[in-house]
């Protein structure tokens, strides 16, 4: 596809804190061997889509860690590949960006040099399998200016996130752009955008001339009469997480086989991440499974049941794991009783713990704490 993969991965970092405190949203660990930005890197691979650019701004190690060269995704190449840029900005302007459209005239330079025709504007923190194959089609076929990604679905209550709504006439083109709105099914867009590369850049350099900050609000809002946008309908599994709570819970539907086979079972559209060549799962002698997805590299001799492990955890005997989300590195001691818990990386769990949150508030443990 000649096209250029452009994907903001702090876009949404103010929405979880206590998941992005040192790394990005997008960099974030998800199903038990996953980083959230997998999924659209993977879909952007999957379409042939042969250079992607991850615009940051902070807290971005755990990110490039994750990412390396790109050779999981086949993205270590000579020419194109994959690229991380800092911010970065011409003189005078603020280099720590606050929204998508800062982040956009920090690229400018970029976006210039490159020599893809489109450009694919996604957000990092999305779990969804999507072919932009489609998407360019859907785009030549209806002489877009914009092509906008959205999905049919019901606003949960509780969203801290901006959510855009699109209002669509028979024709699946937006007449109006509504931030938020009240929990109802909604065409709400999932921040992908298909368009030219130099239709962008002109946008761009407009909107930094007129003094705009919002690229939803002050650009396309106010000119859908003349900006020609087109909703396309995404109707596979998707999943965002903008707080602790809907992280635990979008984990969880991951133990639901039905889900696992709409992000997951797709022969042409594989989801990649970094390799670990961790040695497989040990399983004790009186260890008990249930309803349970666990990674390599564990250690278990307990019970672990409605629960996602992710690589390297220990889990000691007689400990019981339930509901419960544990990252890589961890140790649950000896005697330990766990529920609705999410414990980040390397976190140590000493023997006879007893610790217990609830579905709608499970307990967090920040990376590296010792309980």
């Amino acid at each position: 596809m000649d096209a250029v993969g452009i994907i903001l991965s702090n876009i949404n970092d103010r929405t979880a804190p206590e998941l992005t405190y040192d790394r990005t949203l997008a960099s974030v660990h998800y199903g038990g061997k996953y980083r959230l930005i997998d999924f659209v890197l993977s879909s952007m691979v999957n379409s042939a889509v042969t250079e992607v650019a991850i615009v940051t701004k902070a807290n971005y190690y755990s990110l490039m860690n994750h990412i390396g060269t790109g050779k999981e995704w086949d993205l270590s190449r000579k020419m194109g590949g994959i690229i991380v840029l800092p911010s970065y900005v011409y003189s005078g302007r603020n280099p720590m960006y606050n929204n998508r459209l800062e982040a956009l005239m920090g690229i400018e330079k970029y976006l210039f040099e490159c020599n893809e025709e489109y450009v694919i504007l996604s957000d990092g923190d999305m779990v969804l399998n999507i072919d932009y194959d489609r998407v360019l089609k859907h785009h030549l076929q209806t002489g877009a200016d914009i092509t906008a990604v959205y999905q049919n679905t019901t606003i949960e209550d509780g969203v801290k996130a901006t959510q855009t709504v699109f209002k669509l006439d028979e024709e699946n083109r937006v007449t109006d752009i509504r931030i938020f709105a009240a929990p109802k099914d909604e065409n709400v867009g999932l921040n992908t955008w298909f368009m030219r590369r130099t239709y962008l850049m002109n946008l761009v350099a407009d909107a930094a001339a007129h003094g705009y900050t919002s690229f939803t609000r002050e650009v396309l809002s106010p000119n859908l009469h003349e900006i020609k946008v087109i909703g396309y309908e995404y109707k596979g599994y998707f999943a965002y997480m903008d707080s602790v709570e809907s992280y635990f819970a979008k984990n969880m539907e991951l133990l639901c086989p039905e889900v696992r086979e709409k992000l997951f079972k797709c022969p042409d559209r594989p989801i990649y991440t970094s390799i670990k060549d961790s040695p497989p799962t040990k399983y004790g002698n009186n260890a008990k499974i249930a309803n349970s997805i666990i990674a390599d590299g564990c250690i278990i001799e307990g019970t672990v049941e409605n629960s996602i492990l992710f690589r390297g955890v220990f889990v000691g005997k007689d400990t019981v794991v339930r509901n419960s989300i544990i990252m890589e590195d961890s140790v649950c001691g000896e005697n330990s009783s766990l529920n609705y818990i999410v414990a980040d990386k390397n976190v140590t769990l000493r023997n006879e713990c007893m610790l217990s949150g609830q579905h709608s508030h499970p307990f967090y443990i920040k990376k590296g704490s010792i309980v």
